[in-house]
């Protein structure tokens, strides 16, 4: 039996709409929730992302992208690399992409 590499860690991408009465109401109509979170466990990670989303103030409309990854996955020159090595030292790192408010229906 194989020790999982202590570098892994779960990735997962959220789409999320802002919840009411936040300030990202009045200026997103949404937002894709990129999380970095160790440790590489599924559910633990998918938990823990979500809850993370919810506390600042979004909604989950799902979860778009999830998996175990390691460094290994990232080429040198690639912006999520340096959330994932920063994930390392922090435990969890989240970046929001917004998109603009167009309208609400």
């Amino acid at each position: 039996m194989s020790l999982p590499d202590p570098e892994a860690m779960y990735f997962a991408v959220i789409e999320a709409s802002p919840q009411i009465g936040t300030e990202a109401f009045q200026k997103y109509d949404g937002a894709h929730i990129s999380c970095w979170i160790k440790p590489p466990d599924l559910k633990i990670g998918r938990a823990r992302a979500t809850s993370f989303v919810e506390q600042h103030g979004w909604f989950v409309k799902g979860v778009k992208e999830e998996k175990i990854i390691t460094a290994s996955h990232y080429e040198s020159t690639n912006e999520g690399l340096r959330y994932f090595n920063q994930a390392l030292t922090d435990e969890e790192v989240c970046v929001v992409h917004t998109f603009p408010l167009q309208s609400r229906r």
